[in-house]
Order: structure tokens, then C-alpha cells, then sequence
């Protein structure tokens, strides 16, 4: 009988111990999930549901999956930086922002390509209200058809600009080339290396996800600086013409496939 009462209690034991470990389990659960859920309220109420990125550099293409464009083609994104100025960006067949249009022409209609930065690109605002949609929609709206393709990217400089005209979108035919600039883009004329050379060499390549690039606040000042010492340069050496002799040997450059800084040279020689 003892050895019964003894069998029984054990096994009592180890009924409880396996209810104890279910338990304990159900709640590490419950608890996990509880937090997902609390967590995903947060962001909900912070207003960054999923899918939403803090940088262009989230729509580069990588080299694998690059057409004409700089931008993944067919990509989406909500972009959130700052949270304030959230904006939405889609991005064409060919990696153009802007709606679909095909690579070959349209037989009479027109193309113009718009070159640029950020300002070109359209930060903070809506496809349908970036400056090169709007001039086609105006064109529109005036009897006239008219293909204008955004090629704007942010952070690009002239001399970036230039080398995706040459390379890239030549292949699109453009009857008319619009190139749009700010003072900071002279200052930073014929860098050298360009934009895109230097996120090479740092081992970036375009595309690469969750590397953003953030400036420090001293970095943010001297680009500051910068800008507006290119601003009173140009108020003051335009009316000598000065900004239409280094337009001129940046494409004296791009035709003759030669480095920028030898014609930014001769223009000076010249001068």
C-alpha cells in the first residue's frame, strides 16, 4: 500500500510541475504579445505605421535592378523625415519618379527631361505636385502634348547631373534638357570626387538599405555657410558673366567625355 500511496504522489507531483510549466508559458506569451501590441500602438499614435522610411536613399537602385533612372522602378515609399512633412513617392517603370511613360518615344509628342536635385525631385510634396508634373499638366491644360520626366534625385550636384545625362538619359531621346539648380550647387560645382564616386569609394552603394547618412550639426553649419558665400559670389560675378562661362565648360566637358576640371581651367584661362 505505501509503495501505492508513494507511485500516486509522485505522479501528483509531476502533474503539477508540467500545469506550472503550461502556465508560465501562456503567460510569457500573453506578455510578448501584449508588448507587440502596445508597441505597435505607440508607433500607431506616433503616427509612423509600417512601411514609412527616413531617407530618399531607402528608393535607390542597386546595380542589379537599376533601368534609366536612379530609383528602384515600380517602388513606392511613405517617406517620414521629419514626420511633419511626410510625403508619398512613386517611382515609374523606368526608376523616374512620376507616372509610368515608356522608354521609346511617342511617335510626334514631344519629351523634356528635367534635371536637378532635390529641389527637381520634389521633397516633401506629392508626385502630382513636383515642378515638372506640374509643367506638364499645364501644358496640358494650354493643347499642348508634351512628355516631361522627372530626373531629379536629392543629393545630387551638377557635375552628378551631368554624368547621369551622358550615361543614362540620353537613352530617353529628351528634345529639350531643363536643368534647375540652388547657390549651394555652385559651390559645390565640379566636386571632386562627385557625389556618387565618393559613396562608392565609402563602400554605399546606392540602394543599400538602413544606411541613411546623417550630418552633424557642425556639418549642417558649414554647408550653411557655404550656400550663402555661393549666393553673394553669384550677386556679385553674374552681371560679368561668371555663372555662364562655368555652365558652358561643364558641357564642354560632358561632349568631349573629358574631365570637368580641365575645362573649368581653360575657362578660367580664358577669363
Amino acid at each position: 500500500m505505501s509503495v501505492e500511496r508513494a507511485e500516486t504522489a509522485a505522479a501528483g507531483k509531476g502533474e503539477k510541475r508540467k500545469r506550472s510549466r503550461a502556465k508560465l508559458a501562456a503567460f510569457g506569451s500573453a506578455t510578448a504579445v501584449a508588448a507587440l501590441l502596445a508597441l505597435e500602438g505607440a508607433l500607431r499614435l506616433s503616427g509612423l505605421p509600417s512601411g514609412v522610411v527616413a531617407s530618399l536613399g531607402h528608393c535607390w537602385a542597386d546595380a542589379q535592378s537599376q533601368a534609366v533612372g536612379p530609383f528602384r522602378p515600380g517602388h513606392q515609399a511613405t517617406i517620414a523625415f521629419p514626420k511633419e512633412l511626410t510625403y508619398h513617392a512613386s517611382f515609374n517603370s523606368l526608376g523616374l519618379r512620376g507616372a509610368d511613360v515608356p522608354l521609346a518615344r511617342t511617335p510626334g509628342v514631344p519629351r523634356v527631361l528635367c534635371l536637378g536635385d532635390s529641389t527637381t525631385f520634389g521633397f516633401y510634396v506629392e508626385d502630382q505636385d513636383t515642378y515638372p508634373a506640374r509643367l506638364q499638366s499645364r501644358l496640358a491644360a494650354s493643347g499642348k502634348k508634351v512628355e516631361v520626366l522627372n530626373c531629379g534625385c536629392g543629393r545630387w550636384t551638377i557635375t552628378d547631373e551631368a554624368s547621369f545625362l551622358e550615361t543614362h538619359a540620353l537613352a530617353l531621346e529628351p528634345d529639350v534638357v531643363v536643368l534647375l539648380f540652388c547657390g549651394n550647387d555652385l559651390e559645390e560645382l565640379d566636386p571632386a570626387p562627385a557625389r556618387l564616386q565618393a559613396l562608392a569609394r565609402a563602400g554605399r552603394p546606392r540602394g543599400e538599405p538602413g544606411r541613411p547618412g546623417r550630418l552633424s550639426l557642425e556639418a549642417i553649419r558649414r554647408r550653411a555657410a557655404g550656400a550663402r558665400g555661393a549666393d553673394r559670389r553669384l550677386r556679385r560675378e553674374a552681371p560679368r558673366g561668371f555663372l555662364p562661362r562655368r555652365l558652358r565648360a561643364q558641357g564642354r566637358a560632358v561632349r568631349q567625355r573629358a574631365p570637368p576640371a580641365r575645362a573649368r581651367g581653360s575657362a578660367r584661362s580664358r577669363a
